[in-house]
């Protein structure tokens, strides 16, 4: 059976990444999917997979379903204990960022 969704084979490379590099974070996009998850390790969390999700729009498709954009971005910032990472949604209603909620509606 072919998979669409490429979601675990993201995590399993930003996995070799960290493994490669001494990173906090493996930031991926373009899934239109917004995510975050720790990276395992056999010690141990050892870095974050984020995807950023997509801010582009799609057509209706024949059905009429139209893919509406989470409009998520990546801020990170240097905490006292590492950087920190927030990823935020566009809040339209109010004009400016929010916490990525991806059970929001």
């Amino acid at each position: 059976m072919r998979t669409i969704d490429p979601r675990e084979a993201l995590v399993d490379r930003a996995g070799h990444l960290a493994q490669i590099f001494p990173v906090a974070f493996v930031v991926m996009g373009h899934t239109h999917i917004p995510s975050r998850s720790a990276i395992e390790s056999p010690a141990g969390p050892q870095a974050t997979y984020i995807n950023v999700g997509s801010w582009a729009e799609e057509e209706a498709d024949d059905s009429g379903h139209t893919y509406r954009a989470a409009r998520t971005h990546l801020v990170i910032r240097r905490g006292e204990a590492g950087p920190e990472a927030q990823l935020l949604a566009w809040d339209t209603a109010k004009g400016a960022p929010k916490l990525y909620d991806k059970d929001a509606k």
